[in-house]
């Protein structure tokens, strides 16, 4: 009698024991998919954002080589010279910054639920990917400084008044200027120095496109892993 008095506890206890074992595992693999989940939708507004942002650096590009062929020429017709200013006043902002949107990460990080993450591969996989944050704030950073130097540059070259005139203060839109707006100075060094901030402005920005291209084919490649280790279409 006391020994299936025993042997009932103990088989109570056991059982309990392995129940709660499962229940916690149910639930931290239920969190797992939910995580994942999320960071698929991250990652999936990462690349549609590189690739619209990518494509808009392109043709900021082409638009900085427009602008130092325009300096490089004299003093054209009204035409000319309106384009000039435009592209001067509008240079500084062109350029697109890439961020990556590491929220449900951040999440996993601060709570301690990177280690329910089911193996090592996936965990390296996600870890590598988002790595690229700090590189990224980097080059941000890099684009801030020659968006300084560049601003200087062309406020050395350009009547501030007529930038003034072609602003909307309501609605912050740029417009073409009236008239044949000149240059405040033909001096051929101030130009060569507003040339070269326009070109490392331009060089930085596609470098940041040329890396946001590598990052997005590498969030590419992660969507099909993940999609592939926990069997989601």
């Amino acid at each position: 009698h006391y020994f299936w008095e025993f042997f009932m506890l103990f088989l109570a206890v056991t059982l309990g024991f392995f129940v709660e074992n499962w229940r916690e595992h149910y639930i931290e693999r239920k969190k797992e998919k939910e995580y994942i989940h999320s960071m698929l939708s991250d990652l999936s507004g990462d690349t549609a954002n590189f690739h619209r942002k990518i494509s808009k650096v392109n043709d900021a590009v082409r638009q900085l080589d427009t602008l130092i062929r325009l300096l490089n020429k004299s003093s054209g017709d009204s035409t000319q010279q309106q384009r000039l200013y435009y592209l001067a006043r509008i240079s500084s902002r062109i350029i697109e910054f890439f961020y990556i949107n590491n929220t449900t990460y951040e999440q996993m990080k601060s709570s301690g639920n990177l280690r329910i993450l089911k193996n090592y591969e996936i965990a390296r996989g996600i870890a590598n990917y988002y790595n690229n944050v700090h590189y990224m704030n980097i080059q941000n950073d890099i684009l801030v400084n020659r968006q300084t130097v560049l601003i200087e540059a062309i406020k050395k070259v350009f009547n501030q008044a007529v930038f003034q005139e072609m602003l909307d203060i309501h609605s912050t839109a740029t417009s073409y200027p009236r008239g044949n707006p000149l240059l405040i100075t033909e001096d051929k060094y101030l130009k060569n120095e507003l040339v070269g901030s326009i070109h490392y402005f331009s060089t930085v920005g596609s470098v940041n496109a040329n890396n946001a291209l590598a990052v997005g084919e590498q969030a590419d490649r992660l969507i099909s892993f993940l999609k592939n280790e926990y069997h989601l279409k």
